[in-house]
């Protein structure tokens, strides 16, 4: 009877709870949780934002003769009846994906044992429900965060009574390529899609290591490893993109004011100090003073350095002499 009193809203931020205390039950693994998952309406914007079908196919170099043609072969995610006359995010990235493996030869088939990986539902509260472990790390976390007795009750009639179905359902919190795109945007470490010779199709995160350390022996073996994050920079560099980039929360704010400036020149320096031993930057300090003039090599070299996070901390000195500083936000 409590699981009516559970706000739409909440219901999604403690989904989230229950599904970071399941990963968490995983020897030395650590997956952080984002600071607005403390308050359940900025996620459950963030996550209808992801799921807002706002992007052409055009916009990918993919015809519509393509796109009916992958269609019809089962390459595209199961809602096959709807027209994709817009793509949402998750839409958007699969497709970009699919795109780039077909440029490095990969056959439908594969393509289609990816999609059918990539979108095929996780039996997480099931998992949950029956692991008293599980359950209890949930709990934890709600403890950590004041949820209400009642509410706490409300999760608890929820995971027994599969309450919460809707609401995985309706966000696709359970599909790994959802679950690879959060971990890209909101923890940004190495994620993406790993594909074996024997045609293993597995999604892979840095994390994955410590999870099971057999895993490293896929590394070891001739594989083709497709990163998520290339896309978030690809998405980045694409100017027609640079309104939903703050909403997405792949830029922060002063992120995004770099990225304005360096793309209008309005700037009189530019002062990146890289995270220590990060090899994708460099050791030593990227200092711009060129009065707005950027190669291009220059511009995309910060361009990726913004998308990946790969800096302690960034000063912009603008035109009029104004300053911006700001250092890396590091995620509880």
């Amino acid at each position: 009877m409590y699981v009516n009193k559970i706000h739409k809203n909440k219901k999604v931020k403690l989904f989230y709870f229950i599904f970071v205390s399941m990963i968490a039950n995983k020897p030395n693994f650590k997956i952080p949780i984002p600071d607005n998952i403390t308050d359940g309406q900025p996620f459950i914007e963030w996550v209808n934002e992801m799921n807002n079908r706002q992007f052409s196919p055009a916009s990918l170099g993919i015809s519509g003769r393509v796109l009916s043609h992958w269609k019809r072969q089962g390459l595209l995610p199961v809602d096959q009846k709807r027209q994709w006359v817009k793509l949402n995010l998750i839409e958007y990235v699969w497709l970009s994906i699919v795109r780039d493996l077909r440029q490095l030869g990969c056959s439908l088939p594969l393509i289609q044992i990816g999609r059918e990986r990539m979108f095929s539902r996780l039996p997480i509260l099931e998992e949950i429900s029956k692991n008293p472990e599980m359950k209890k790390k949930a709990f934890d976390l709600m403890d950590k965060n004041a949820l209400s007795v009642d509410e706490k009750k409300g999760v608890e009639s929820a995971l027994e009574s599969g309450n919460l179905k809707d609401v995985v359902e309706e966000f696709s919190f359970d599909r790994p390529i959802v679950m690879l795109i959060i971990d890209a945007i909101l923890v940004r470490g190495k994620c993406g899609i790993l594909i074996t010779l024997d045609k293993d199709v597995i999604p892979w995160t840095d994390q994955q290591i410590q999870i099971d350390s057999r895993s490293k022996q896929l590394f070891d073996k001739p594989h083709i490893f497709i990163p998520i994050q290339n896309y978030l920079i690809q998405f980045i560099k694409e100017e027609d993109k640079s309104k939903f980039l703050v909403d997405y929360q792949i830029l922060s704010e002063d992120e995004m004011m770099v990225l304005r400036a360096i793309r209008t020149g309005e700037f009189k320096e530019i002062v990146v100090k890289p995270v220590k031993g990060n090899d994708a930057v460099g050791n030593v300090e990227i200092i711009t003073v060129k009065d707005g003039h950027l190669t291009e090599k220059e511009q995309e070299q910060i361009t990726k350095i913004l998308g990946l996070k790969n800096y302690q901390s960034i000063t912009l000195k603008k035109r009029s002499n104004s300053q911006i500083y700001f250092e890396r936000q590091h995620r509880k």
